[in-house]
């Protein structure tokens, strides 16, 4: 990749810039535990493409909203980058989509699907402890 430019911290206004300026935005991590800077760059109509650990990848809906990669498989996250790159159309409505799914977003919706969750998981751990 002899064209990127690779930043390291940013904020405010040269984060801003930062986010204005790209094409791709890439989140490798698999300890993100929300994924905020995800949620950014998607308002910032640029695509995501993340990994399927951590916080990042439960607000990516692979394919449509960004693309997520297997952890800690350079291979395919390369091939993922590769893929947005060479598919300008698909990588523009990926961007779209995305940024419709982040105008949609809000802390109560986010805390109502974490509490639903909660309740998922707190039946089905009951269900299986009277079913034993």
């Amino acid at each position: 990749m002899p064209e990127a430019i690779f930043l390291g911290y940013q904020s405010g206004k040269s984060l801003s810039t930062a986010y204005a300026s790209s094409d791709i935005f890439v989140l490798p991590s698999t300890t993100e535990t929300f994924g905020n800077v995800t949620l950014e760059a998607m308002t910032s109509k640029i695509p995501p493409i993340c990994v399927r650990e951590g916080g990042a990848s439960g607000i990516i809906n692979d394919g449509v909203t960004g693309l997520i990669a297997k952890p800690r498989d350079a291979k395919d996250l390369a091939e993922k980058l590769l893929f947005l790159t060479d598919h300008p159309e698909a990588r523009k409505e990926i961007s779209v989509r995305a940024y419709k799914y982040s105008q949609e977003q809000s802390w109560e919706k986010i805390f109502r699907r974490l509490f639903e969750r909660y309740e998922e998981i707190s039946h089905n751990y009951f269900s299986s402890i009277k079913a034993a």
